[in-house]
């Protein structure tokens, strides 16, 4: 970050988004860090503070991020006021693999927020992640091809915080339901899984306050994780008669 604050990944920033990112800064008492990392489930780009109290955005290696993308982790990074990563709600889960889940799920409830917030800093965010979420997500679904390496569940749970993001960045919410349709049309059980989601995040408006994304986030886990298998018939085996009750009814059919 430049030392007046206009700059971040040599992009110019507004003047609105950079007094947000000004007030970070300030809060902290130390620049933005800006370290370039491998990337992690496709994510390029990732705000957070650090356990040392460090405002970062980490950048994948190779990658030149928008202003779009760099705006949404500045007002990331304001919003959440210097809590640190141990003190998420994420921080909780042990498994590895859990934990990205949750982390995603987190950052894509907090963009009920930031999307409307970028808007007012000048910065048409919305629109750029709504393009590439249909690019990289919608698309390749109803192609057949969305993450066809991955094994279940762990696809389904992938897909349904892509078709989050998604259904969250449209405003309009008779869209996102057009949307979740499409989305039903190529994997039942992902929607599925996406629609109780989406429903707790629609409940949970207006996001006036943090704690409102706390619950979104902490009520949407359990169907996060909601791995119940397709109901399968059951096999009655029939049990054999007694001897004495069968020659019993023989002697009946004869009489």
């Amino acid at each position: 970050m430049s030392v007046d604050g206009t700059r971040l990944f040599d992009l110019a920033l507004p003047e609105a988004l950079a007094a947000a990112a000004r007030r970070v800064t300030g809060l902290a008492g130390q620049e933005i860090d800006t370290p370039t990392v491998k990337t992690k489930d496709g994510v390029n780009l990732v705000g957070y503070f650090t356990d040392n109290g460090v405002p970062t955005i980490e950048c994948a290696s190779g990658y030149k991020p928008s202003l779009e993308e760099v705006a949404l982790e500045v007002l990331r990074l304001e919003l959440r006021g210097g809590q640190t990563e141990q003190y998420m709600p994420y921080s909780e889960m042990r498994h590895e693999m859990n934990r990205r889940l949750c982390t995603s799920l987190f950052r894509t409830v907090e963009q009920e927020v930031l999307l409307a917030l970028s808007q007012s800093h000048g910065v048409a965010s919305r629109g750029a992640l709504q393009k590439r979420l249909l690019a990289d997500f919608l698309e390749p679904l109803q192609a057949g091809k969305y993450r066809s390496g991955d094994l279940e569940p762990a696809r389904t749970r992938l897909g349904s915080l892509d078709g989050l993001e998604l259904l969250i960045s449209y405003a309009d919410n008779i869209e996102s339901m057009n949307l979740l349709q499409q989305i039903a049309a190529c994997d039942p059980a992902m929607a599925s899984q996406l629609a109780v989601m989406y429903r707790v995040v629609q409940n949970n408006r207006p996001f006036d306050d943090s704690r409102r994304i706390r619950d979104a986030y902490y009520l949407s886990v359990p169907f996060l994780f909601d791995t119940r298998k397709p109901a399968t018939p059951k096999v009655v085996v029939a049990k054999k008669k007694p001897k004495k009750a069968a020659k019993k009814a023989a002697r009946k059919k004869k009489a």
